[in-house]
C-alpha cells in the first residue's frame, strides 16, 4: 500500500528547505515523508524525489499540483512507477482471465 500513497516528483526547487516542500505538498494531503535523491559527493539536491502520503486520496490530489510553481520551479507530479507497473499487471491478468 506504501507505492499507491508515494508519488514521484521532479523538476524542485534544490535550494529550498525541506519545510517549503512540505507546505507545498500538504495542499494535497498530510504528507509523511519526503525523499530527495541526493548527489552522492556533494550530498545536494538532483531536483526529484518521492513524497509519500498518508492516505491514497492525498496522493491521488497531488498529482493536480503538477505544473504548478513552487519557490520559482514548475513541479511536475507523476505515480510511482511501480504504481503503474502493479496496474499494468493487474490489466494483464484480467485480459487473460477473461480469454480463457
Amino acid at each position: 500500500e506504501r507505492d499507491s500513497r508515494t508519488v514521484f516528483a521532479f523538476n524542485l526547487p534544490t535550494r529550498s528547505k525541506e519545510e517549503v516542500l512540505y507546505d507545498f505538498f500538504g495542499k494535497a494531503g498530510k504528507v509523511l515523508d519526503i525523499r530527495l535523491i541526493t548527489d552522492r559527493i556533494t550530498r545536494k539536491s538532483k531536483g526529484f524525489g518521492y513524497v509519500e502520503y498518508e492516505t491514497i486520496d492525498g496522493a491521488q490530489n497531488s498529482l493536480r499540483l503538477s505544473g504548478t510553481p513552487c519557490a520559482g520551479h514548475t513541479v511536475m507530479i507523476q505515480q510511482t512507477q511501480s504504481e503503474k507497473n502493479r496496474a499494468a499487471a493487474a490489466a494483464a491478468a484480467a485480459a487473460a482471465a477473461s480469454n480463457i
